[in-house]
């Protein structure tokens, strides 16, 4: 990445706009694709997606989770998804190192996740 201090201020300005419209552009698909996940075959922005975009979708969606990189998500993120998508569990790689808050909250509303987290102690 160049320098942006070399840039004269028209130029600072119009990076400025650009980087927002590409920021307002992958939200628009974010919003896009939770309406109507078929739209995702036209997408060409996977790669600016953050791992909390890919939560928000997989949370919509749970079939996204053929595409999305689910080895770069989080507990934050995983915690979202599974609060949404229950059944998307057995696709957490990260389950055995959820805190304990975690697991009180899922299990608040998903009691069975009590039997699945036993199964993982053993």
């Amino acid at each position: 990445m160049e320098n942006e201090s070399n840039l004269t201020d028209r130029e600072q300005n119009c990076l400025d706009k650009c980087r927002k419209m590409e920021d307002e552009c992958r939200r628009m698909w974010l919003r896009a694709m939770e309406f109507s996940p078929r739209l995702a075959a036209y997408c060409h922005h996977w790669h600016d997606f953050t791992s909390m975009d890919w939560a928000d979708l997989l949370a919509h969606n749970r079939d996204f989770i053929n595409i999305a990189p689910i080895h770069e998500l989080g507990g934050a993120e995983w915690f979202i998804i599974l609060g949404r998508q229950p059944l998307l569990i057995e696709k957490c790689p990260i389950i055995n190192d959820f805190p304990e808050n975690y697991w009180q909250s899922l299990l608040k509303d998903y009691p069975w996740f009590e039997s699945y987290r036993k199964n993982l102690k053993k």
